[in-house]
């Protein structure tokens, strides 16, 4: 069953009815927030999911009390799924809207006119959506694991780990990279860094001045890229990538350094 705007309100109630003459018995009725908020009686039921929030708490409590009203005898059980981003946490979309709500809904218990502000509301978002998690938060990656890996998922790692620190990954493509395996903007500066892996198999490997070539390749095409930098599993660089990375102004972050990494962006 289903209720929503396009609903006439004999047939709305016609729904309801023989949804109400299903009590005891296993059935699902799906309504939108807005035709589900008002004058309806769904007491046979006791499970209500919110799987879409709405920005003011009093809809949602509002489509609440269809089930959890007068005539209610059942343990009524409310739910709010959420989306959790394993690298944002609690600065995840669903995260910061259901304590949007939450905050708001404990406002309007304690004022008699709920407080609407739909601009502070915005920016308390975009503020914290997707921000940086503290420095000591950073744990330091077993350069072991970092050995096991295949080329793309260092990559990914990579780029991933720059995330809690705030800023917006992207990875190039396989072919036609423009010479980087991986692009950054900070979401408040709106610094943009590239970066360079090289990923290496054995004792005693080197990374030499490709990864110089490429990063300055990149820099051609990439434009506006404040900061570069080669990640490498290698036990040392060759003295050409030392010269030439201090000539071009190029971070190298080697084998010692690389279980820190992004610490170095901060």
């Amino acid at each position: 069953m289903q209720i929503n705007g396009d609903v006439a309100g004999e047939k709305r109630q016609a729904l309801v009815d023989a949804f109400q003459t299903e009590r005891g018995t296993f059935d699902v009725m799906i309504l939108s927030p807005r035709a589900g908020g008002v004058g309806l009686t769904l007491t046979s039921a006791n499970n209500i999911i919110h799987l879409s929030r709405w920005w003011n708490p009093a809809v949602e409590d509002q489509c609440t009390d269809r089930v959890y009203r007068i005539g209610q005898d059942q343990i009524v059980h409310v739910y709010y799924p959420m989306a959790v981003h394993p690298l944002y946490g609690d600065a995840s979309f669903d995260e910061l809207l259901n304590t949007l709500l939450t905050r708001k809904r404990e406002l309007s218990h304690r004022m008699l006119i709920p407080p609407v502000n739909i601009k502070r509301d915005q920016a308390w978002f975009t503020e914290n959506l997707g921000r940086a998690v503290p420095e000591a938060q950073i744990v330091r990656a077993d350069i072991e694991e970092i050995d096991a890996m295949e080329p793309r998922a260092f990559e990914r790692w990579a780029l991933g780990r720059c995330i809690s620190l705030g800023w917006e990954a992207s990875r190039t493509p396989t072919s036609h990279d423009g010479g980087a395996d991986g692009v950054l903007m900070h979401r408040t500066t709106g610094t943009r860094v590239i970066i360079q892996c090289k990923h290496k198999q054995g004792n005693g490997n080197m990374c030499g001045p490709e990864a110089i070539d490429d990063l300055l390749r990149a820099r051609s095409v990439y434009s506006g890229a404040a900061r570069l930098f080669v990640l490498t599993n290698a036990e040392r660089f060759s003295r050409s990538t030392n010269d030439r990375a201090e000539q071009q102004g190029i971070f190298l972050i080697g084998r010692s350094e690389l279980p820190d990494w992004p610490r170095q962006l901060l």
